[in-house]
């Protein structure tokens, strides 16, 4: 029995190529071996670069969550803003009523101590012309002393009031 080599025939193109082929294969398997590094370190560097950026738009996310806190705060702190500005503006509005209200109120008592000091000063001027002898007239005319009595007192409290009014108002 021959062997399986024995049976190969060693001359012949087909014994070169067999030889040519086994001398090439450590240069096709170094060729593959350095792509496979090649690869490799295409991919170490890829991994190197997704690193990166996963670290940039973490940075990027929080710094967008910080910003997203303080634009919350801002909007509070304006919704509590214009709540005053709305509560302001009814007191404002309230104000201006009872200024109003006081401003009408300041007219008619203005009016009314206008009308008090005018009767008053009639009063006077009528006192004056008539001397101090209008009271003993008075007291005389009358022939009940109660009546004239009366009249005095009327006219006392009567003057007394009008310038009760007008030291109040003043």
């Amino acid at each position: 029995m021959r062997t399986f080599l024995a049976s190969i025939p060693f001359s012949g193109p087909i014994f070169l190529l067999f030889f040519a082929s086994l001398s090439l294969f450590p240069l096709l398997l170094s060729a593959e071996e350095g792509k496979v590094i090649e690869k490799k370190a295409e991919l170490a560097e890829l991994k190197i670069k997704i690193a990166a950026l996963q670290e940039v738009m973490q940075e990027r996310q929080s710094k967008l969550q910080k910003e997203d806190a303080v634009l919350k705060d801002v909007d509070i702190r304006i919704s509590d803003i214009n709540s005053n500005l709305r509560d302001l503006d009814g007191r404002k509005q309230s104000l201006h009523t009872e200024l109003s209200d006081l401003q009408t109120k300041k007219t008619e008592t203005v009016t009314s101590l206008q009308a008090e000091q005018q009767i008053l000063a009639q009063q006077l001027r009528s006192a004056y012309v008539s001397g101090h002898e209008g009271y003993i007239k008075l007291i005389m005319n009358q022939q009940d002393p109660a009546v004239v009595s009366r009249m005095l007192v009327y006219y006392r409290y009567l003057t007394e009031s009008r310038v009760r009014t007008i030291n109040r108002i003043n």
